[in-house]
Order: structure tokens, then sequence, then C-alpha cells
């Protein structure tokens, strides 16, 4: 996972609301996982081993957004 633009150069945890669609007219499936960017072993703004348990199903999109910092 990549913040763009970077935010600060130190580690930063954010909620990361990630919603995954069926088809256009059902409403998505929602995860809010919290991450840490900038940690010991990442570059500013990237997360690394990031792991996410999405229910089973087919999708067809799927979207990431920092809520606080979305418009």
């Amino acid at each position: 996972m990549q913040l763009a633009p970077t935010i600060v150069p130190e580690p930063l945890q954010r909620c990361i609301v990630f919603e995954f669609y069926s088809d256009c007219t059902q409403a998505p499936v929602i995860i809010e996982e919290v991450m840490e960017f900038g940690s010991l072993f990442d570059f500013p703004g990237y997360a690394s081993n990031v792991l996410l348990k999405i229910p089973p199903g087919e999708y067809v999109c799927a979207t990431a957004r920092d809520p606080l910092h979305t418009l």
C-alpha cells in the first residue's frame, strides 16, 4: 500500500477503508484496516506485509481510501 502524497517521513498509522463490489447495483463488502505506513523496513508513505481477510466471492471492482483525508 502507498499513501500519496507522503504525509510525514516517520511512521504513521491510518485507518484504510476497502470496498469490494460484486456488481454495480449491490452494496459493497466493506473492510476497515488500521495500517502502519513508513515503519522500520518501509519507505515513507508505504506499508508492506498488508493482510486483508476478504470474504469469498467474485468482485469486479475494489477501492481503498483514507476517509480522514479523502475528498
